[in-house]
């Protein structure tokens, strides 16, 4: 039986730190003979043995865990994940199905693999589709904020597609987006860089979007390249790309521009 139907629930996730609320919650959970109102007693922390996929995420640190009166209140799912060979898909559902996770308030997931490494395929609809499928179905209703790192989301457009629903299904949650794979811009093309994704100028340089101390927006280099920005020749790597500079490389000119309060970088 979830915590989320036990007495008190909906109260518990408005006034998290209420303990004397908790204390009471918990009473009557073991007057119901809850095995989960021992854990509030004890103020436990970490998952059962019986979960073993979640213990051995939390081992790797590819899960970490805050946890409040027994419960997790945070939680987030890193790469590390993927270097102890553990789905991070995997992870992320056995945790959003857990009991543990009922009073959850922000959760951050990164390396969601959607894709294959073109970041195309058939499965482009599906995927989308499942993964907001999975999030309206398991989010637990305190949550408040999410972050998901996707890896090679794929097709302009698709962000839009799963951040659009749960805005409508989760009315105030808070939702950041970043991408792991180059975007990618094509001959006399534009693309409006997401926040830590690459960006590839037709194979002549890559780039990362950023956000610097005090909400600056800018491109940082990532290659040796030899480039002129606005002109001035630059080293390449570790190089600042702002709004209203030109980048020049190989004789190649890329604009980034702010049009209409949307950030463009534009070949040609």
């Amino acid at each position: 039986m979830s915590p989320q139907s036990f007495p008190l629930a909906a109260e518990l996730r408005a006034h998290p730190d209420d303990e004397a609320l908790w204390a009471v919650a918990a009473d009557r959970w073991l007057e119901q003979g809850n095995p989960w109102a021992d854990r509030v007693f004890a103020r436990a922390v970490g998952f059962p043995q019986t979960d073993s996929l979640l213990r051995a995420a939390v081992d790797c640190l590819g899960l970490e865990v805050h946890w409040h009166m027994g419960f997790v209140r945070r939680a987030a799912i890193r790469r590390a994940c993927a270097r102890a060979q553990l789905s991070t898909g995997a992870v992320l559902a056995a945790l959003l199905s857990h009991p543990l996770t009922a009073f959850l308030e922000q959760l951050e997931c990164d390396g969601l693999q959607l894709f294959d490494e073109r970041g195309a395929g058939p499965r482009h609809e599906e995927a989308v589709e499942e993964l907001v499928a999975f999030l309206e179905q398991w989010l637990p209703e305190g949550v408040t904020k999410v972050e998901l790192g996707l890896s090679m989301l794929g097709p302009e457009g698709q962000l839009e597609r799963i951040a659009r629903p749960l805005a409508l299904a989760r009315p105030g949650l808070r939702q950041r987006y970043w991408l792991h794979g180059p975007m990618r811009l094509e001959p006399g093309g534009e693309v409006s860089p997401v926040f830590g994704a690459g960006l590839d100028c037709l194979g002549l340089v890559r780039c990362r979007f950023e956000q610097l101390p005090g909400g600056t927006h800018a491109l940082r280099v990532l290659d040796d390249a030899e480039v002129r920005l606005n002109g001035t020749l630059r080293g390449g790597r570790g190089a600042w790309w702002f709004p209203g500079e030109t980048l020049e490389v190989q004789g190649q000119v890329f604009r980034f521009t702010e049009h209409s309060q949307t950030l463009l970088v534009v070949a040609g």
